[in-house]
Protein backbone atom coordinates (compact mmCIF):
# COMPACT_ATOMS: atom_id res chain seq x y z
CA UNK A 1 0.00 0.00 0.00
CA UNK A 2 1.28 2.88 -0.90
CA UNK A 3 2.11 6.09 1.79
CA UNK A 4 -0.98 8.03 1.67
CA UNK A 5 0.09 11.27 3.37
CA UNK A 6 2.24 11.54 0.10
CA UNK A 7 -0.47 10.44 -2.75
CA UNK A 8 -3.58 11.99 -1.37
CA UNK A 9 -5.73 13.69 -3.66
CA UNK A 10 -5.85 17.67 -3.63
CA UNK A 11 -8.33 19.60 -5.32
CA UNK A 12 -5.25 22.33 -6.39
CA UNK A 13 -1.69 22.96 -6.09
CA UNK A 14 -0.41 22.60 -2.57
CA UNK A 15 2.57 24.64 -2.46
CA UNK A 16 2.99 28.40 -1.68
CA UNK A 17 5.64 30.03 -3.08
CA UNK A 18 5.60 33.67 -2.15
CA UNK A 19 4.46 35.89 0.80
CA UNK A 20 1.62 38.42 -0.02
CA UNK A 21 2.10 42.85 0.61
CA UNK A 22 0.18 41.65 4.04
CA UNK A 23 2.89 39.08 5.33
CA UNK A 24 1.01 36.15 4.89
CA UNK A 25 1.91 32.99 2.41
CA UNK A 26 0.83 33.33 -0.66
CA UNK A 27 0.52 31.49 -4.42
CA UNK A 28 2.23 33.47 -6.96
CA UNK A 29 -0.31 34.42 -10.19
CA UNK A 30 1.66 33.20 -13.22
CA UNK A 31 3.02 35.92 -15.23
CA UNK A 32 0.24 36.11 -17.77
CA UNK A 33 -2.25 36.03 -15.17
CA UNK A 34 -0.68 38.65 -13.13
CA UNK A 35 -0.80 40.91 -16.08
CA UNK A 36 -4.48 40.56 -16.68
CA UNK A 37 -5.26 41.41 -13.08
CA UNK A 38 -3.19 44.57 -13.29
CA UNK A 39 -5.04 45.46 -16.43
CA UNK A 40 -8.65 45.60 -14.55
CA UNK A 41 -7.13 46.91 -11.34
CA UNK A 42 -4.27 48.95 -11.23
CA UNK A 43 -3.84 52.67 -11.18
CA UNK A 44 -0.54 53.45 -10.62
CA UNK A 45 -1.52 54.88 -7.47
CA UNK A 46 -0.62 53.52 -4.10
CA UNK A 47 -3.05 50.96 -2.19
CA UNK A 48 -3.02 50.00 1.34
CA UNK A 49 -0.06 47.89 1.21
CA UNK A 50 2.34 49.11 -1.68
CA UNK A 51 3.45 52.37 -2.53
CA UNK A 52 2.47 53.43 -6.37
CA UNK A 53 6.25 53.10 -6.95
CA UNK A 54 5.99 49.29 -5.68
CA UNK A 55 2.87 48.85 -7.65
CA UNK A 56 4.53 50.50 -11.35
CA UNK A 57 7.66 48.24 -10.43
CA UNK A 58 5.23 44.96 -10.70
CA UNK A 59 4.04 45.78 -13.89
CA UNK A 60 6.75 46.93 -15.19
CA UNK A 61 9.02 43.23 -14.47
CA UNK A 62 5.54 41.45 -15.36
CA UNK A 63 5.02 42.95 -18.85
CA UNK A 64 8.66 42.88 -19.71
CA UNK A 65 8.45 39.19 -18.58
CA UNK A 66 4.76 38.54 -20.72
CA UNK A 67 6.26 40.31 -23.73
CA UNK A 68 9.12 37.81 -24.09
CA UNK A 69 6.77 34.76 -24.64
CA UNK A 70 3.34 36.30 -25.53
CA UNK A 71 4.14 39.80 -26.88
CA UNK A 72 -0.14 39.71 -28.30
CA UNK A 73 -1.18 39.31 -24.99
CA UNK A 74 -0.27 43.02 -23.82
CA UNK A 75 -2.38 44.13 -26.57
CA UNK A 76 -5.55 41.78 -25.72
CA UNK A 77 -4.63 43.12 -21.81
CA UNK A 78 -4.92 46.50 -22.71
CA UNK A 79 -8.01 46.14 -25.16
CA UNK A 80 -9.77 44.07 -22.66
CA UNK A 81 -8.72 46.20 -19.63
CA UNK A 82 -10.24 49.46 -21.44
CA UNK A 83 -13.41 47.77 -22.85
CA UNK A 84 -13.93 45.50 -20.51
CA UNK A 85 -12.84 46.91 -17.19
CA UNK A 86 -13.52 50.51 -17.46
CA UNK A 87 -9.85 51.54 -16.83
CA UNK A 88 -7.76 54.51 -18.00
CA UNK A 89 -3.93 54.56 -17.37
CA UNK A 90 -3.19 51.11 -17.23
CA UNK A 91 -4.28 49.82 -20.43
CA UNK A 92 -2.30 53.50 -21.91
CA UNK A 93 0.67 52.65 -20.19
CA UNK A 94 0.40 48.48 -22.03
CA UNK A 95 0.15 50.19 -24.92
CA UNK A 96 2.75 52.27 -24.98
CA UNK A 97 4.84 49.74 -23.60
CA UNK A 98 3.80 47.59 -26.31
CA UNK A 99 4.45 50.77 -29.01
CA UNK A 100 8.05 51.15 -27.41
CA UNK A 101 9.06 47.27 -27.43
CA UNK A 102 7.73 46.84 -30.96
CA UNK A 103 4.87 44.33 -31.86
CA UNK A 104 2.83 43.31 -35.30
CA UNK A 105 2.22 46.71 -36.11
CA UNK A 106 -1.12 45.37 -37.67
CA UNK A 107 -2.19 44.27 -34.47
CA UNK A 108 -1.21 47.38 -32.76
CA UNK A 109 -3.35 49.20 -34.87
CA UNK A 110 -6.03 47.54 -33.69
CA UNK A 111 -5.40 47.61 -30.42
CA UNK A 112 -5.28 51.32 -31.07
CA UNK A 113 -8.62 52.22 -32.06
CA UNK A 114 -9.86 50.51 -29.23
CA UNK A 115 -7.75 51.96 -26.20
CA UNK A 116 -7.35 55.34 -27.58
CA UNK A 117 -11.16 56.03 -27.99
CA UNK A 118 -10.94 59.60 -26.49
CA UNK A 119 -8.79 62.42 -25.48
CA UNK A 120 -7.78 61.91 -22.37
CA UNK A 121 -6.93 58.56 -23.63
CA UNK A 122 -4.36 59.56 -26.34
CA UNK A 123 -3.04 62.23 -24.01
CA UNK A 124 -2.32 59.44 -21.12
CA UNK A 125 -0.64 58.02 -23.61
CA UNK A 126 1.36 60.50 -24.52
CA UNK A 127 2.31 61.07 -21.43
CA UNK A 128 3.66 58.02 -20.82
CA UNK A 129 6.10 58.01 -23.87
CA UNK A 130 7.15 61.41 -23.61
CA UNK A 131 8.04 60.59 -19.57
CA UNK A 132 10.95 58.34 -20.89
CA UNK A 133 9.86 55.61 -18.78
CA UNK A 134 9.85 53.00 -21.22
CA UNK A 135 13.69 53.62 -22.58
CA UNK A 136 11.88 56.42 -25.13
CA UNK A 137 11.18 59.65 -25.46
CA UNK A 138 10.09 60.37 -28.96
CA UNK A 139 7.28 58.51 -30.70
CA UNK A 140 8.64 57.29 -33.51
CA UNK A 141 7.28 57.36 -37.42
CA UNK A 142 4.34 55.01 -36.87
CA UNK A 143 2.98 56.33 -33.33
CA UNK A 144 2.77 60.06 -34.89
CA UNK A 145 0.93 58.84 -38.11
CA UNK A 146 -1.38 57.47 -35.45
CA UNK A 147 -1.93 60.23 -33.16
CA UNK A 148 -1.44 62.65 -36.91
CA UNK A 149 -4.67 60.56 -38.04
CA UNK A 150 -6.60 60.28 -34.61
CA UNK A 151 -6.58 64.19 -34.47
CA UNK A 152 -7.28 65.05 -38.53
CA UNK A 153 -9.86 62.43 -38.24
CA UNK A 154 -12.00 64.36 -35.67
CA UNK A 155 -14.41 66.82 -36.85
CA UNK A 156 -14.26 70.53 -36.18
CA UNK A 157 -16.86 70.63 -33.21
CA UNK A 158 -15.11 67.82 -31.62
CA UNK A 159 -11.57 68.20 -31.42
CA UNK A 160 -12.21 72.25 -30.53
CA UNK A 161 -14.13 70.62 -27.93
CA UNK A 162 -11.46 68.19 -27.05
CA UNK A 163 -8.93 70.70 -26.21
CA UNK A 164 -10.10 72.08 -23.23
CA UNK A 165 -10.09 70.18 -19.25
CA UNK A 166 -6.28 68.17 -20.25
CA UNK A 167 -3.03 69.48 -19.46
CA UNK A 168 0.66 68.40 -18.96
CA UNK A 169 0.15 67.16 -21.66
CA UNK A 170 -2.31 69.01 -23.37
CA UNK A 171 -3.99 68.57 -27.12
CA UNK A 172 -2.28 71.63 -27.90
CA UNK A 173 0.92 70.22 -26.98
CA UNK A 174 0.79 67.16 -28.57
CA UNK A 175 -0.41 69.04 -31.64
CA UNK A 176 2.68 70.69 -31.83
CA UNK A 177 4.85 67.42 -31.48
CA UNK A 178 3.20 65.46 -34.31
CA UNK A 179 2.47 68.40 -37.26
CA UNK A 180 -1.01 66.55 -38.38
CA UNK A 181 -1.83 68.22 -41.51
CA UNK A 182 -5.06 69.80 -42.14
CA UNK A 183 -7.02 68.64 -45.18
CA UNK A 184 -9.29 71.72 -44.93
CA UNK A 185 -9.02 75.79 -44.39
CA UNK A 186 -11.26 75.76 -41.35
CA UNK A 187 -9.28 72.61 -40.30
CA UNK A 188 -6.31 74.64 -40.49
CA UNK A 189 -7.41 77.39 -38.84
CA UNK A 190 -8.63 76.06 -35.59
CA UNK A 191 -5.36 73.70 -35.24
CA UNK A 192 -3.57 77.24 -35.48
CA UNK A 193 -6.67 78.19 -32.92
CA UNK A 194 -5.55 76.09 -30.88
CA UNK A 195 -1.52 76.16 -30.66
CA UNK A 196 -1.20 80.29 -30.47
CA UNK A 197 -0.38 80.00 -34.14
CA UNK A 198 -1.81 83.09 -35.68
CA UNK A 199 -1.06 82.05 -39.17
CA UNK A 200 -4.11 81.68 -39.83
CA UNK A 201 -7.75 83.70 -41.00
CA UNK A 202 -10.55 83.96 -38.44
CA UNK A 203 -12.91 84.01 -41.34
CA UNK A 204 -11.90 80.08 -41.87
CA UNK A 205 -12.67 79.12 -38.18
CA UNK A 206 -15.55 76.57 -37.39
CA UNK A 207 -18.82 78.30 -36.35
CA UNK A 208 -18.62 76.46 -32.72
CA UNK A 209 -15.22 79.14 -32.42
CA UNK A 210 -16.39 81.75 -33.43
CA UNK A 211 -19.38 81.72 -31.80
CA UNK A 212 -17.66 80.63 -28.45
CA UNK A 213 -15.14 84.05 -29.34
CA UNK A 214 -18.21 86.11 -29.52
CA UNK A 215 -19.51 84.65 -26.08
CA UNK A 216 -16.19 85.73 -24.61
CA UNK A 217 -16.34 89.21 -25.82
CA UNK A 218 -20.62 89.52 -24.82
CA UNK A 219 -21.32 89.76 -28.48
CA UNK A 220 -24.02 87.30 -27.81
CA UNK A 221 -25.95 84.66 -25.78
CA UNK A 222 -25.48 81.77 -27.34
CA UNK A 223 -23.78 79.09 -26.11
CA UNK A 224 -22.16 76.94 -28.47
CA UNK A 225 -22.24 73.20 -27.12
CA UNK A 226 -18.53 72.68 -25.63
CA UNK A 227 -17.03 71.53 -22.56
CA UNK A 228 -18.71 72.34 -18.94
CA UNK A 229 -14.71 73.72 -17.93
CA UNK A 230 -14.86 75.76 -21.09
CA UNK A 231 -16.79 77.92 -19.48
CA UNK A 232 -16.30 78.33 -16.31
CA UNK A 233 -14.24 81.76 -16.37
CA UNK A 234 -17.29 83.42 -18.48
CA UNK A 235 -19.86 85.40 -16.54
CA UNK A 236 -23.13 83.28 -17.96
CA UNK A 237 -27.02 84.04 -16.93
CA UNK A 238 -28.57 81.35 -15.37
CA UNK A 239 -30.63 80.46 -18.63
CA UNK A 240 -27.84 79.90 -20.46
CA UNK A 241 -26.35 77.51 -17.47
CA UNK A 242 -29.97 75.78 -17.89
CA UNK A 243 -29.31 75.54 -21.50
CA UNK A 244 -25.78 73.40 -21.33
CA UNK A 245 -27.27 71.33 -18.52
CA UNK A 246 -30.12 70.46 -20.87
CA UNK A 247 -27.37 70.00 -24.13
CA UNK A 248 -25.00 67.73 -21.71
CA UNK A 249 -24.37 63.74 -22.82
CA UNK A 250 -25.89 61.63 -19.74
CA UNK A 251 -22.87 61.12 -18.39
CA UNK A 252 -21.61 64.32 -18.50
CA UNK A 253 -24.68 65.14 -17.01
CA UNK A 254 -24.60 63.35 -14.69
CA UNK A 255 -20.60 64.44 -13.63
CA UNK A 256 -21.35 67.81 -13.30
CA UNK A 257 -24.39 67.68 -11.18
CA UNK A 258 -22.85 69.73 -8.18
CA UNK A 259 -21.36 72.88 -10.57
CA UNK A 260 -24.85 72.92 -11.93
CA UNK A 261 -26.46 73.34 -8.91
CA UNK A 262 -23.49 76.15 -7.93
CA UNK A 263 -24.90 78.20 -10.45
CA UNK A 264 -28.78 77.99 -9.83
CA UNK A 265 -30.29 75.42 -12.46
CA UNK A 266 -32.16 73.43 -9.67
CA UNK A 267 -33.80 76.80 -8.86
CA UNK A 268 -36.22 76.01 -11.28
CA UNK A 269 -38.78 73.19 -10.32
CA UNK A 270 -39.57 72.24 -13.76
CA UNK A 271 -35.91 72.16 -14.68
CA UNK A 272 -34.94 69.84 -11.77
CA UNK A 273 -37.76 67.47 -12.51
CA UNK A 274 -36.49 67.51 -16.12
CA UNK A 275 -33.05 66.77 -15.06
CA UNK A 276 -33.98 64.21 -12.72
CA UNK A 277 -36.35 62.24 -15.50
CA UNK A 278 -32.63 62.52 -18.17
CA UNK A 279 -30.70 60.82 -15.16
CA UNK A 280 -33.30 57.99 -14.51
CA UNK A 281 -33.83 57.52 -18.02
CA UNK A 282 -33.08 53.68 -18.98
CA UNK A 283 -32.45 54.44 -22.66
CA UNK A 284 -29.93 56.85 -21.89
CA UNK A 285 -28.30 54.69 -19.13
CA UNK A 286 -28.11 51.69 -21.46
CA UNK A 287 -26.84 53.55 -24.40
CA UNK A 288 -24.21 55.36 -22.20
CA UNK A 289 -22.11 52.17 -22.58
CA UNK A 290 -19.10 53.48 -20.41
CA UNK A 291 -21.30 54.33 -17.33
CA UNK A 292 -21.11 51.10 -14.62
CA UNK A 293 -22.41 51.42 -11.08
CA UNK A 294 -19.57 51.86 -9.83
CA UNK A 295 -19.87 55.77 -11.69
CA UNK A 296 -23.03 56.12 -10.33
CA UNK A 297 -22.45 55.21 -6.50
CA UNK A 298 -19.47 58.05 -6.88
CA UNK A 299 -21.90 60.79 -7.87
CA UNK A 300 -23.88 59.37 -5.37
CA UNK A 301 -21.32 59.85 -2.29
CA UNK A 302 -20.52 63.57 -3.88
CA UNK A 303 -23.97 64.65 -4.32
CA UNK A 304 -24.40 67.93 -2.66
CA UNK A 305 -27.74 69.13 -3.73
CA UNK A 306 -31.43 68.57 -3.88
CA UNK A 307 -32.98 64.74 -2.51
CA UNK A 308 -35.04 64.35 -5.77
CA UNK A 309 -31.60 64.39 -7.37
CA UNK A 310 -30.23 61.66 -5.22
CA UNK A 311 -33.59 59.82 -5.73
CA UNK A 312 -32.96 59.73 -9.13
CA UNK A 313 -29.57 58.32 -9.29
CA UNK A 314 -30.33 55.87 -7.00
CA UNK A 315 -33.18 54.93 -9.93
CA UNK A 316 -30.36 55.05 -12.42
CA UNK A 317 -27.76 53.23 -9.77
CA UNK A 318 -30.74 50.22 -9.82
CA UNK A 319 -30.57 50.43 -13.42
CA UNK A 320 -27.14 49.91 -13.85
CA UNK A 321 -27.11 46.61 -12.40
CA UNK A 322 -29.69 45.11 -14.31
CA UNK A 323 -27.50 43.60 -16.89
CA UNK A 324 -25.82 41.10 -14.07
CA UNK A 325 -26.47 37.83 -14.63
CA UNK A 326 -28.33 35.30 -12.63
CA UNK A 327 -25.85 31.88 -11.72
CA UNK A 328 -28.36 29.44 -12.53
CA UNK A 329 -26.07 26.72 -9.95
CA UNK A 330 -28.16 26.45 -6.89
CA UNK A 331 -27.36 28.08 -3.35
CA UNK A 332 -24.41 30.81 -3.46
CA UNK A 333 -22.56 31.94 -0.67
CA UNK A 334 -21.03 35.98 -1.29
CA UNK A 335 -18.27 36.13 1.42
CA UNK A 336 -17.22 40.16 1.35
CA UNK A 337 -14.18 41.33 2.99
CA UNK A 338 -14.43 43.90 5.63
CA UNK A 339 -10.74 44.19 7.18
CA UNK A 340 -9.22 47.35 7.56
CA UNK A 341 -6.84 47.19 4.50
CA UNK A 342 -10.58 48.01 2.33
CA UNK A 343 -10.88 51.05 4.10
CA UNK A 344 -8.81 52.88 1.48
CA UNK A 345 -9.76 54.18 -2.21
CA UNK A 346 -10.74 51.46 -4.90
CA UNK A 347 -8.49 53.26 -7.04
CA UNK A 348 -5.53 53.93 -4.87
CA UNK A 349 -4.15 57.08 -2.93
CA UNK A 350 -3.35 60.09 -4.72
CA UNK A 351 -4.10 63.81 -5.27
CA UNK A 352 -7.43 62.87 -7.23
CA UNK A 353 -8.17 59.72 -5.37
CA UNK A 354 -12.36 58.85 -5.73
CA UNK A 355 -14.35 59.06 -2.57
CA UNK A 356 -15.32 55.73 -3.48
CA UNK A 357 -13.25 52.85 -0.91
CA UNK A 358 -13.20 49.06 -1.06
CA UNK A 359 -15.88 48.46 1.44
CA UNK A 360 -18.13 50.30 -1.01
CA UNK A 361 -16.91 48.07 -4.23
CA UNK A 362 -17.74 45.10 -1.93
CA UNK A 363 -20.96 46.85 -0.23
CA UNK A 364 -21.94 46.92 -4.43
CA UNK A 365 -20.88 43.29 -5.56
CA UNK A 366 -22.62 42.12 -2.95
CA UNK A 367 -26.15 43.89 -3.42
CA UNK A 368 -26.04 43.63 -7.29
CA UNK A 369 -25.30 39.78 -6.88
CA UNK A 370 -28.16 39.55 -4.11
CA UNK A 371 -30.79 41.27 -5.89
CA UNK A 372 -30.46 38.26 -9.00
CA UNK A 373 -29.23 36.36 -6.57
CA UNK A 374 -31.82 36.73 -3.75
CA UNK A 375 -31.31 33.12 -1.71
CA UNK A 376 -27.65 33.70 -1.34
CA UNK A 377 -26.05 33.46 1.84
CA UNK A 378 -24.05 36.41 3.12
CA UNK A 379 -20.76 35.77 5.10
CA UNK A 380 -18.86 39.03 5.74
CA UNK A 381 -15.64 38.67 7.41
CA UNK A 382 -12.37 40.60 8.63
CA UNK A 383 -10.76 38.52 11.58
CA UNK A 384 -14.31 37.36 12.49
CA UNK A 385 -16.93 36.12 10.52
CA UNK A 386 -20.52 37.45 11.00
CA UNK A 387 -23.76 35.98 8.73
CA UNK A 388 -25.46 39.31 7.42
CA UNK A 389 -29.03 38.88 7.11
CA UNK A 390 -30.14 41.36 4.11
CA UNK A 391 -33.44 41.88 2.35
CA UNK A 392 -32.26 41.53 -1.54
CA UNK A 393 -34.78 44.28 -2.61
CA UNK A 394 -34.00 46.74 -0.19
CA UNK A 395 -32.28 49.57 -2.62
CA UNK A 396 -28.76 49.07 -3.47
CA UNK A 397 -27.68 51.89 -1.37
CA UNK A 398 -28.99 51.22 1.82
CA UNK A 399 -27.61 47.34 1.40
CA UNK A 400 -24.26 49.03 0.60
CA UNK A 401 -24.41 50.81 3.88
CA UNK A 402 -26.15 48.14 5.66
CA UNK A 403 -22.98 45.57 4.50
CA UNK A 404 -20.26 48.06 5.58
CA UNK A 405 -21.70 49.12 8.89
CA UNK A 406 -21.20 44.65 10.02
CA UNK A 407 -18.38 45.22 12.65
CA UNK A 408 -15.91 41.56 12.02
CA UNK A 409 -12.70 43.73 13.04
CA UNK A 410 -9.81 44.97 11.34
CA UNK A 411 -7.21 41.98 10.45
CA UNK A 412 -7.68 39.73 7.68
CA UNK A 413 -8.50 35.69 7.94
CA UNK A 414 -9.94 34.85 4.48
CA UNK A 415 -10.54 31.04 5.46
CA UNK A 416 -13.30 31.92 7.96
CA UNK A 417 -16.63 31.68 5.85
CA UNK A 418 -15.62 28.26 3.97
CA UNK A 419 -14.44 27.11 7.91
CA UNK A 420 -18.27 27.92 8.73
CA UNK A 421 -19.50 26.25 6.35
CA UNK A 422 -17.62 23.36 6.97
CA UNK A 423 -18.55 23.59 10.21
CA UNK A 424 -21.83 23.60 9.89
CA UNK A 425 -22.47 21.73 6.93
CA UNK A 426 -23.72 24.26 4.93
CA UNK A 427 -23.82 22.83 1.34
CA UNK A 428 -23.29 25.69 -1.58
CA UNK A 429 -22.64 25.44 -4.97
CA UNK A 430 -20.76 28.33 -5.71
CA UNK A 431 -18.53 30.48 -3.11
CA UNK A 432 -17.49 34.42 -3.72
CA UNK A 433 -15.01 35.94 -2.52
CA UNK A 434 -14.72 40.00 -3.04
CA UNK A 435 -11.67 40.99 -1.29
CA UNK A 436 -8.10 43.06 -2.09
CA UNK A 437 -6.64 39.06 -1.61
CA UNK A 438 -4.08 40.07 1.32
CA UNK A 439 -4.99 37.43 4.32
CA UNK A 440 -2.32 37.23 6.58
CA UNK A 441 -4.10 35.53 9.90
CA UNK A 442 -3.66 32.02 10.20
CA UNK A 443 -2.30 32.03 6.57
CA UNK A 444 1.30 31.26 7.76
CA UNK A 445 0.85 27.28 7.25
CA UNK A 446 4.41 26.69 6.89
CA UNK A 447 4.31 23.11 7.69
CA UNK A 448 2.03 21.81 5.03
CA UNK A 449 3.38 24.91 2.46
CA UNK A 450 -0.70 26.19 2.08
CA UNK A 451 -2.80 28.74 2.82
CA UNK A 452 -5.67 28.15 6.14
CA UNK A 453 -8.08 29.32 3.02
CA UNK A 454 -6.82 26.31 0.75
CA UNK A 455 -7.04 23.59 3.46
CA UNK A 456 -10.39 25.19 4.48
CA UNK A 457 -11.52 24.48 0.90
CA UNK A 458 -9.69 21.46 0.54
CA UNK A 459 -12.19 19.93 3.02
CA UNK A 460 -15.30 21.70 1.94
CA UNK A 461 -14.62 19.69 -1.84
CA UNK A 462 -14.15 16.36 -0.08
CA UNK A 463 -18.00 16.93 1.11
CA UNK A 464 -19.41 18.82 -1.99
CA UNK A 465 -17.52 17.86 -5.15
CA UNK A 466 -19.06 20.04 -7.38
CA UNK A 467 -18.60 23.23 -5.35
CA UNK A 468 -16.89 26.23 -7.01
CA UNK A 469 -14.91 29.27 -5.68
CA UNK A 470 -14.79 32.22 -7.27
CA UNK A 471 -12.30 34.89 -5.57
CA UNK A 472 -12.67 38.63 -7.21
CA UNK A 473 -9.79 40.63 -6.46
CA UNK A 474 -10.57 44.45 -6.47
CA UNK A 475 -6.93 45.60 -6.18
CA UNK A 476 -3.46 45.55 -8.22
CA UNK A 477 -2.14 42.48 -6.58
CA UNK A 478 -0.45 39.72 -8.11
CA UNK A 479 -1.10 36.90 -5.60
CA UNK A 480 -3.65 34.09 -4.11
CA UNK A 481 -4.80 32.11 -1.48
CA UNK A 482 -5.78 29.60 -3.59
CA UNK A 483 -4.75 29.04 -7.43
CA UNK A 484 -6.71 28.64 -10.22
CA UNK A 485 -8.01 25.05 -11.21
CA UNK A 486 -11.02 23.50 -12.98
CA UNK A 487 -13.32 24.21 -9.78
CA UNK A 488 -11.50 27.62 -8.54
CA UNK A 489 -11.35 31.26 -10.76
CA UNK A 490 -9.45 34.22 -9.88
CA UNK A 491 -10.34 37.37 -11.49
CA UNK A 492 -9.43 40.85 -10.73
CA UNK A 493 -11.62 44.01 -11.58
CA UNK A 494 -13.86 46.09 -9.93
CA UNK A 495 -16.67 46.86 -12.34
CA UNK A 496 -19.92 44.33 -13.51
CA UNK A 497 -17.62 43.03 -16.67
CA UNK A 498 -16.16 40.50 -13.91
CA UNK A 499 -19.86 38.83 -13.29
CA UNK A 500 -19.61 37.61 -17.31
CA UNK A 501 -16.41 35.72 -17.13
CA UNK A 502 -17.78 34.13 -13.23
CA UNK A 503 -21.36 33.19 -15.11
CA UNK A 504 -19.34 31.24 -17.79
CA UNK A 505 -17.57 30.03 -14.99
CA UNK A 506 -20.33 28.68 -12.93
CA UNK A 507 -22.30 27.38 -16.10
CA UNK A 508 -19.10 24.68 -17.14
CA UNK A 509 -17.54 26.78 -19.68
CA UNK A 510 -13.96 26.01 -20.06
CA UNK A 511 -12.90 29.10 -19.14
CA UNK A 512 -10.75 31.42 -16.80
CA UNK A 513 -9.64 34.78 -16.06
CA UNK A 514 -6.54 34.43 -18.83
CA UNK A 515 -8.38 32.36 -21.58
CA UNK A 516 -11.68 35.25 -21.58
CA UNK A 517 -8.55 37.79 -22.57
CA UNK A 518 -6.64 35.56 -24.84
CA UNK A 519 -9.86 35.31 -26.85
CA UNK A 520 -9.87 39.27 -27.30
CA UNK A 521 -9.58 39.65 -31.11
CA UNK A 522 -7.15 42.02 -32.35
Amino acid sequence: MVNRSLFTYQSSPTSTDTTNKAGGVAHSFSNEHALCQLACTGTFNSTFYATAQNNFDDIKHIAESVYANNPDLILKSAVYGRANGKMKDMPAYLLAFAAAKGVDWEKFDSAWDKVINNTKMLLNFCQIIRSGVLGRKSFGTHIKRLIQKWIISHSDDSLFSSSFGHSQPSLKDVIKMVHPRPNTPSQRALLGYITDNNKYDCNDLPEIVQTFEKLKKNETDEVPNIPFMALNNITLSTKQWTDIAMKMPWNTLRMNLNNLYKHGVFDNPKTLNDICNIIRNPELIKKNNYVFPYSIFTTYKNLNVDNKLKYALQDALELATKNVPTLNCGKIAICPDLSGSMSGPVTGYSSASTSVTCYDIVGLFTTTLLRKNPDALVLAWADRMKKVNINAYDSIVTNIDLIKSVNVGGGTNSSLPISYLNLYKKKCDVIIYISDNQSWISSNNYYHHTTQLQDEWNIYKKNNRNAKLVCIDIQPYTDTQVPDSKDVLNIGGFNDSVFDVISDFVNNAETNFVKTIEEVIL
